[in-house]
């Protein structure tokens, strides 16, 4: 969907509701990710990945323009490619946000 110069963003977390993992190869991980958007206007705006240790927390993030109408209130699934880099090979657990106390959670050994 195309914007305007300048045009603003209100940008939130969404719960990711399921996941597929794709290619584990060269300390990478691409993922697909489906989360639900609360509203038609909404569209996927970025990850956030935090590795301590082990663990990675990954949180998908949903935008919608400001200044626009407030779109159907449907809820809409949505998908995204994301691809992941680790330090080294290993086995990591993936935490991705459902809300402030839920996550999905998965375990990926990377070659």
């Amino acid at each position: 969907q195309a914007t305007e110069p300048g045009e603003q963003w209100l940008i939130t977390p969404s719960p990711t509701d399921s996941l597929s993992v794709g290619a584990t190869t060269d300390s990478s991980i691409a993922f697909t990710l489906w989360f639900t958007a609360p509203t038609s206007r909404h569209r996927f705006s970025h990850h956030q990945a935090v590795r301590v240790g082990r663990n990675c927390n990954v949180t998908v993030f949903v935008k919608q323009p400001v200044d626009s109408a407030a779109g159907l209130p449907v809820a809409i699934t949505l998908s995204a490619q994301v691809q992941l880099r680790v330090p080294q090979p290993d086995t990591y657990q993936f935490h991705f946000w459902r809300s402030d106390t839920a996550s999905l959670d998965t375990a990926i050994a990377v070659p």
